[in-house]
């Protein structure tokens, strides 16, 4: 049978891709990639929040220390600046504290610096994150030690003149406003900020992943719905293009056999008309004969049809009854006997069969008729024709075998489809309709067929029926 190719790739799409799967990755790779930078943002700005927040107390503490640590650093009091120190180093992320002279000569320390290998980064006097981090992994604020601000102070006109303070040049001053008398030290330690960045890393990194895996799973699950999309649309085209091969070969099937009976009908009304009056009553007996017998014949396709119609649209009755089996397979096998005018021999045994069982004689025996007709039909040279029925396992069994034509392997896979004729029939005549319409009445009955042929060695029909129709069988006796 011919089978239609699929359609082949439009404009614009890619052979071996189904059309919108690039769209599908496009879109999933877009999000993946939208939600690590925002990901990666979010974490920078909690980042730099963190590493302004640092920043400030730092600052913020080594200030406090510059104030407090002022006389204990002009009376060399150590153990204040000790004391203070201690106090500084309890602060969290505070890794140490020192203090130094104007020289930089080391006062009091609390807390140990870095090793000599890894010398601490001075913090930035701007705020902001910090470009790199550094070995040391600490962050150190220095802040000046300075005395108390003195103000030039002259009596002048009642109250207190703050020229000298106010930098005016024309007024000296006594001495210096501000001395820078030592340095204090903190370093912060920068634990927190890198644990921070690595858990936003982390953090970005383990949302894209789930991202991704969400967007590889649309991304499946839509393709695979497109994909079904494609197969169905494929499978109903491929059923479009067979049914419109079906309709064409019926055309051609029916022209061919409703031509050959018209056209006996034609000629021998036509001889009847012309010489009518100088035939014997024989003669218009035996034209007349041929007329009824082409009648029937297009009477029987008819009714094959309208059965097959009525099958397909469900409205195909299956009203079971007690019926003697044995009766009903010697009356179909001696109507076949006697339309073959004897040239094959029909064989029926029924010895395993029982006598009364439950179904549709008539869909039962027009299953029965078709296969032996086609024994028949497809057997040119003659030869016998075997029907045998039996009672086994709860089921009864039906076998048909013939020593015709055989069927080919790659038809016996479509022979029960409608209008189809295996390609070895040749100039037999026939329909395609026997066998589609056999398949419907065992279907009915709840039953099953299978055929086993060789090529020029016959073919066999094995029928399966319950004893007991299945319940899904309609009761229905719509005969329409």
């Amino acid at each position: 049978m011919r089978r239609v190719a699929p359609p082949a790739p439009g404009a614009g799409e890619t052979p071996g891709r189904p059309p919108g799967a690039r769209l599908v990755l496009t879109t999933s790779a877009l999000i993946v990639t939208s939600c690590l930078a925002v990901s990666i943002f979010l974490g920078q700005r909690n980042l730099a929040q963190l590493s302004r927040s640092l920043g400030d107390r730092g600052r913020t503490i080594s200030d406090f220390l510059a104030r407090e640590a002022e006389l204990g650093v002009l009376s060399g009091n150590v153990a204040a600046l000790e004391k203070l120190a201690e106090t500084a180093q309890a602060e969290r992320d505070v890794v140490y504290s020192r203090f130094f002279d104007g020289q930089g000569e080391l006062l009091a320390s609390a807390g140990e610096p870095p090793a000599r290998g890894g010398r601490p980064r001075i913090a930035p006097q701007v705020e902001g994150p910090e470009p790199t981090t550094p070995e040391s992994g600490v962050w150190e604020f220095q802040a000046a030690i300075h005395t108390t601000a003195s103000r030039v102070q002259r009596e002048e006109l009642g109250f207190l003149d703050d020229s000298a303070d106010a930098g005016d040049a024309s007024q000296p001053a006594a001495r210096s406003a501000r001395e820078r008398v030592g340095t204090v030290a903190v370093g912060m330690s920068l634990r927190s900020l890198d644990e921070q960045r690595r858990l936003t890393f982390l953090s970005a990194a383990l949302v894209t992943v789930l991202v991704a895996l969400m967007a590889v799973l649309s991304a499946v699950l839509l393709t695979r719905r497109h994909l079904q999309a494609l197969a169905s649309a494929a499978r109903l085209a491929e059923e479009r293009a067979h049914v419109a091969e079906m309709k064409a070969r019926f055309v051609t099937s029916a022209s061919h056999e409703f031509r050959t009976p018209l056209a006996v009908i034609l000629a021998a009304s036509d001889v009847i008309k012309r010489y009518g009056e100088r035939m014997t009553a024989a003669q218009r007996a035996a034209r007349i004969d041929k007329i009824q017998r082409a009648v029937q014949h297009m009477t029987e396709l008819l009714e094959e049809v309208l059965s097959l119609r009525r099958a397909e649209a469900g409205k195909q009755g299956c009203v079971c009854r007690p019926v003697d089996l044995r009766a009903l397979c010697e009356e179909v096998v001696a109507d076949v006997k006697a339309a073959s005018h004897d040239t094959h021999r029909l064989v029926l045994s029924t010895a395993g069969a029982e006598e009364t069982v439950s179904l549709d004689a008539k869909l039962l025996g027009q299953a029965l008729r078709n296969l032996l007709t086609n024994a028949v039909k497809y057997s040119p040279d003659g030869g016998t024709v075997a029907c045998e029925v039996t009672s086994a396992n709860g089921a009864i069994v039906l076998r048909v075998t013939d020593q015709g034509i055989g069927i080919p392997p790659e038809d016996q896979a479509h022979l029960f489809e409608p209008f189809h004729r295996a390609a070895n029939v040749g100039t037999i005549p026939g329909s395609g309709l026997g066998l589609a319409i056999t398949k419907k009445a065992v279907e009915l009955h709840g039953g099953s067929i299978r055929v086993e042929s060789t090529v020029g060695c016959g073919t066999t029909f094995t029928v399966t029926l319950p004893r007991a129709p299945a319940a899904s069988i309609s009761r229905s006796s719509a005969r329409d």
